[in-house]
């Protein structure tokens, strides 16, 4: 009678690891359609970024309209250090930009 219970127990154990390995196939199937809709949902912001359109500046530079300035006013930018507080001004802009980009705005 002992050959039947360990038969028995062997057949209950091989439909134990069927079950195990038929609920963990199931959880590979549900993280694999997960990371497939979050690929979706990447794609689409892609391509919603994509059909932004561009600023266009029109020809236009810093350079461009500082060489409109009449002479006297260009004069007095250069003898206060105008072009100076636009190269710090610059910086800390950038500066920001990078820190924010890199913190994912939570500065």
């Amino acid at each position: 009678m002992e050959w039947l219970s360990e038969k028995i127990s062997k057949a209950l154990l091989w439909l134990l690891s069927l079950v195990k390995a038929v609920f963990a196939t199931i959880f590979d199937i549900l993280s694999d359609v997960f990371y497939w809709l979050v690929d979706k949902l990447f794609n689409l912001i892609v391509e919603l970024w994509k059909l932004i359109p561009p600023i266009d500046f029109n020809g236009y530079s810093l350079q461009a309209l500082m060489a409109l300035l009449p002479d006297w006013l260009a004069y007095l930018f250069y003898i206060t250090g105008f072009h100076i507080a636009l190269a710090i001004i610059g910086g800390g802009v950038v500066f920001r930009l990078v820190r924010k980009l890199f913190t994912v705005g939570q500065w």
